[in-house]
């Protein structure tokens, strides 16, 4: 998936962080936007290769980190079913990536 996982080569399916320090938690914004929105900002974000972090629908329905990665695996690369989505990069290009957004309530 690009910059968003780095997988080691083992079998246990455990990802590496990519090469950037943490997020600090005061530079984090938390967003309400339809799934177009998070699919257009899914789609700039590979385009401005920006960090990304995806949440798809099917991870609520598993129980354990491991499917959660199947469950992320199995979406469509281009067009996973996204109900979350974090990015990391200069804040112009993330701006212009979260265009539409609005702040979460």
């Amino acid at each position: 998936m690009g910059k968003d996982c780095d997988f080691d080569g083992d079998d246990t399916g455990k990802c590496r962080a990519p090469s950037w320090p943490g997020w600090p938690i005061f530079s984090a914004l938390r967003s309400a936007a339809q799934s177009e929105i998070l699919q257009r900002a899914w789609q700039q974000g590979i385009q401005r290769a920006l960090d990304r972090s995806a949440y798809v629908r099917a991870m609520f329905e598993t129980g354990h980190d491991a499917a959660n990665r199947a469950a992320f695996r199995a979406e469509p690369p281009v067009a996973p079913d996204l109900v979350g989505l974090a990015l990391h990069g200069p804040k112009e290009d993330v701006d212009k990536a979260t265009k539409g957004a609005r702040l979460h309530p």
